[in-house]
């Protein structure tokens, strides 16, 4: 009997030890993240990581459309190419592999570019070339990897510069908008670049594309939309292509509430939550506006043809006669044949490129390096004697 009573009472002691330690191992063993909390924790550092990179850009115009619809709302000039569904330009029936969303045809109507699945149901981006009346077989663009989905690839006017949207391991969730350059000593394109923030988001950003002629650049992305809606932002191109990096107003300061402050519109000028904020001067912005609705309205008129002299937001001429000053229609006179220069080098670069696609020249190559170094010359060119001839024009002193 005494045995038994000792028993009892070591029991009761040990059930209230065992007890404490199985809550105390309850607390000290957390549940390990979720693989999707991984993911987004990894999403939320990639972000922070190109929150000090954001590039300051200044909005024009924005407009909420149908997400299947936005390509028929773009409003660019011919000058910038076109964008067509794929199956409905190569007329493409059930049996081809699936493509894309969209298509890009260059200004010159030269070279095709969109998206098929491989084998393997991975998107890669091809291209087509024109030579003629003769278009190349297509071929996929070598250097630029394989996604699970890449699409609305766009080329600028350089033919070099490629803009497309793919989902990537490197990305902030959803597609996001790379750049990559076409290299001549390798025939493949360089690896992409994500082109970070603004640009960017954790939604889907679809499309990024250049018009030089009307001066804006495009941002198609569906951040804070509705499942069926996009935002299509029209930008300054001259914010875009000088790529000027935003600080907030009093980003010098140390103080740690102005600091934290400093982040909060850091984050929201990312985010483009607000299309004032990237306006510092409502004067500029609206003058870029008419000069684009200009730009649309002659576009439209006689797409394609004759030459435009824009002297500043209010003055358009459409030939040299109309100059007042002598010094200016100079000026002008030798901007209309560098344009007539960049078109003819635009065309032969469009054809030699298809004939190195498929035939690898050397002296083809040699000579689409040196066309390239022409072209690059040549748009400097015209930028500067565009800018002498608008100052000469409005110069007070005008010369007869």
């Amino acid at each position: 009997m005494r045995h038994l009573t000792r028993l009892l009472v070591c029991t009761l002691l040990i059930l209230p030890l065992t007890s404490f330690a199985q809550r105390h191992r309850s607390k000290a063993a957390p549940q390990p993240p979720t693989e999707e909390e991984l993911r987004n924790m990894a999403l939320q550092q990639r972000y922070d990581e190109m929150l000090t990179g954001t590039r300051s850009i200044t909005v024009i115009d924005s407009l909420v459309t149908d997400k299947d619809a936005f390509l028929s709302a773009m409003r660019l000039t011919r000058d910038a190419g076109s964008f067509s569904e794929p199956r409905k330009l190569f007329n493409a029936d059930a049996a081809l592999p699936p493509m894309g969303k969209a298509a890009f045809v260059n200004a010159l109507s030269s070279a095709v570019y969109y998206t098929q699945a491989d084998t393997a149901g991975a998107y890669r981006l091809w291209a087509a070339f024109r030579n003629g009346p003769v278009w190349s077989s297509p071929s996929p663009l070598e250097g630029l990897g394989t996604y699970a989905y890449a699409d609305f690839p766009f080329v600028q006017a350089d033919g070099v510069t490629l803009y497309f949207a793919a989902e990537s391991e490197e990305g902030l969730g959803g597609l996001d908008l790379y750049v990559t350059r076409f290299n001549q000593e390798t025939g493949k394109y360089v690896r992409p670049e994500n082109l970070g923030l603004p640009y960017n988001s954790p939604a889907n950003d679809y499309l990024f594309a250049t018009d030089e002629t009307a001066g804006v650049a495009l941002l198609v992305t569906d951040r804070r939309q509705p499942a069926d809606k996009v935002c299509l932002y029209w930008l300054s191109i001259d914010s875009v292509f000088e790529g000027a990096p935003y600080h907030p107003d009093s980003s010098a300061s140390s103080d740690a509430a102005e600091i934290e402050a400093d982040t909060v519109l850091l984050r929201a000028y990312a985010a483009l939550s607000s299309i004032a904020a990237t306006q510092s001067d409502a004067k500029t912005v609206e003058r870029l506006r008419r000069q684009w609705q200009d730009a649309l309205a002659e576009d439209a008129q006689a797409p394609g043809q004759g030459v435009r002299f824009v002297i500043n937001d209010r003055t358009i001429y459409h030939s040299l006669s109309q100059f007042k000053n002598t010094d200016a229609r100079r000026t002008a006179e030798e901007w209309q044949e560098a344009l007539m220069q960049k078109r003819a080098v635009e065309s032969e670069l469009s054809m030699l490129r298809k004939s190195y696609a498929n035939l690898q020249s050397e002296k083809t190559r040699r000579r689409i390096h040196s066309l390239e170094s022409a072209a690059a010359e040549n748009l400097r060119v015209l930028r500067r004697l565009e800018k002498l001839f608008r100052q000469q024009e409005l110069a007070p002193d005008t010369k007869e």
